[in-house]
């Protein structure tokens, strides 16, 4: 809380704790191996890297140029596994013959209208 006439400003905390804010980049990571007989080859290389960079990222006491190498690679392999994740799961929806969006396979990318109530559309191909 900011009071301008008193020059003052009130720092609060408040912990959130929903099913959203629990899901983080290790329980992606666990859930990936755990799951491993669904996932593909590529999926379970990637998350095995990135298992190996997350418990060196933030490593303090190794050098600060490599500790950069791994901070920078944790956030490209988590890119990838997302991508891969958006990728992989439209093309088993197009080959179940359920209700898929082509350019998320194509581009790898999630395709969400935030400023939309609507549903993204899907190709039903």
């Amino acid at each position: 809380m900011t009071n301008l006439e008193e020059s003052t400003i009130k720092r609060e905390s408040v912990k959130l704790s929903d099913s959203i804010t629990e899901f983080n980049k290790e329980k992606l990571v666990n859930k990936i191996i755990d799951t491993g007989v669904f996932a593909s080859q590529e999926l379970l290389k990637l998350d095995i890297a990135y298992r190996y960079v997350h418990m060196h990222y933030t490593d303090k006491t190794i050098d600060p140029n490599i500790l950069e190498k791994f901070q920078t690679q944790e956030l490209q392999l988590l890119n990838r596994i997302i991508r891969l994740i958006v990728k992989e799961c439209n093309e088993k929806l197009k080959s179940c013959g359920m209700p898929y969006n082509s350019n998320e396979i194509e581009l790898s990318t999630m395709i969400t209208d935030y400023n939309s109530d609507e549903q993204s559309p899907h190709d039903d191909k």
